[in-house]
């Protein structure tokens, strides 16, 4: 049986290092069919605070760097869109990107 894995703002939680230790891992885990579903905030967000960055360790991530990992794993990419209309902060939109793609050769 194909299995989903979904992180919703989880890349935008850690270190760019343990971004390519989790996507190591996930090359080793994932079969073909199975299917990734990530969310993030996106390198065009601009309500990410201070405090967020240096207390929380939020961070803006890369699409460029999520669909490099993606295309050099043998995924194919169904949904890679990036919207300020999905979520807000008070008045202020949240610039995330949702992919969604599916391993083909593992």
């Amino acid at each position: 049986e194909p299995v989903l894995f979904y992180a919703r703002q989880l890349l935008d939680s850690i270190t760019a290092d343990m971004q390519a230790v989790l996507f190591a891992e996930l090359d080793e885990l994932m079969r073909p069919g199975d299917t990734i579903a990530l969310e993030f905030r996106n390198s065009k967000d601009t309500t990410l605070t201070n405090h967020e960055k240096w207390s929380c360790g939020r961070r803006l991530v890369s699409p460029a760097t999520v669909r490099h990992w993606l295309d050099a794993s043998d995924f194919e990419t169904m949904v890679d869109v990036g919207s300020p209309r999905w979520e807000s902060r008070g008045s202020n939109p949240i610039n995330l990107q949702r992919m969604v793609a599916r391993r083909t050769r593992g």
